[in-house]
């Protein structure tokens, strides 16, 4: 009894104590720096993820200045698009009128200097400068494009293209027919070839011309390095000009425009995809879209099969233009055909 007493109470007793009360310490230490081990992994993840953030922030950054003093076409890509002030300087500087205006056919144009337009009854092309309105020419032009004094178009009637020079107003045929539509852009012209269903880049010193696609292509817009095209299957395509590699990125789309973003229908809906974003946001028109017919600054202009509607993408609603058929538009006219009256007709959308 005696053993069993001093093995609870005495010595021995004292001497678990003091290990079992070591071994604690010991464990508390190891749990205090285990946590500050994790503590420190974090910072560390976190700084390494934040460095790489800030790493990829600030390289774009200095691609974005870079573009913004150095405009190179090739180097505009999605990431660099996002940015709206770059995408509305490649329009300026690079591009003879805006993609979304070529998409509509390109009966409009306006820059800082003038702007042209059609009559109020479609039959002739109005030049508008310093307040005063000038005959341009006295038939309805499409496809126009700008650059310095020279004003490229076409003939509806004929699908031939011209250039009109402004200082002597004189004329000359670019030996480019059956074309669909047109742009201009930097030192070459891109456009659709009708007559072998192809989507073409033509240079006019060497008069050579390359094949984008012999795809049956209905629409296209240059954007940046980029060209988006829909073909007659519905499938949209991305392609690069530097790199001549093709992607698609959507089917059944039934129409698209880009302005900066890209706005696709798709059956009866419309919506709204940023470029260099896979997300998109459905646009609540109000009516069933039948036509998605244009977007230009913060209007898009659909039809419901009966009429024409105009749609206000900032307040986000809907307002009748008239009954007839789409011609063309800007964010504050719109051009149609009346087959009733069987005549143009050129109304204020404001």
């Amino acid at each position: 009894m005696k053993h069993e007493k001093d093995t609870l109470t005495g010595e021995y007793y004292q001497k678990v104590q003091k290990r079992a009360s070591k071994i604690e310490k010991n464990s508390k230490k190891k749990r205090i720096i285990r946590a500050i081990m994790a503590f420190l992994l974090v910072l560390i993840c976190a700084g390494g993820l934040y460095w790489g953030y800030n790493s990829k922030a600030g390289e774009l950054m200095d691609r974005y200045q870079n573009y913004m003093d150095h405009p190179n076409q090739s180097e505009l890509n999605e990431e660099l698009l996002a940015y709206k002030d770059t995408y509305e300087h490649f329009v300026e500087a690079f591009l003879g009128n805006s993609p979304e205006q070529l998409q509509m056919g390109g009966l409009f144009y306006q820059n800082a200097g003038f702007s042209i337009s059609p009559s109020e009854n479609g039959k002739s092309m109005i030049l508008t400068k310093d307040g005063k309105d000038s005959v341009l020419f006295r038939f309805l032009a499409d496809n126009i494009n700008v650059k310095g004094q020279s004003i490229f178009y076409r003939n509806p009637s004929s699908r031939d293209m011209f250039v009109y020079d402004m200082t002597n107003g004189k004329k000359q045929a670019l030996e480019l027919h059956n074309v669909g539509q047109f742009a201009l852009c930097g030192e070459y012209y891109y456009f659709i070839d009708i007559d072998e269903s192809a989507l073409v880049k033509y240079d006019p010193e060497t008069k050579t011309r390359y094949t984008i696609t012999d795809g049956d292509v209905s629409s296209f817009a240059i954007a940046g390095d980029l060209i988006l095209y829909l073909t007659s299957e519905h499938e949209l395509h991305s392609y690069s000009i530097s790199n001549q590699k093709d992607a698609k990125k959507a089917n059944n789309i039934d129409n698209f425009f880009f302005n900066g973003s890209i706005w696709l229908q798709n059956g009866e809906d419309v919506y709204k995809q940023p470029i260099g974003e896979k997300a998109i946001t459905k646009v609540n028109l109000g009516h069933p879209c039948a036509r998605l017919l244009g977007v230009i600054g913060s209007v898009l202009y659909y039809s419901t099969g009966e009429s024409i509607f105009a749609y206000d993408i900032e307040k986000g609603s809907s307002r009748e233009v008239d009954k007839g058929i789409f011609i063309g538009g800007s964010e504050n006219k719109c051009l149609f055909y009346s087959i009733d009256d069987k005549a143009y007709y050129l109304i204020d959308t404001n």
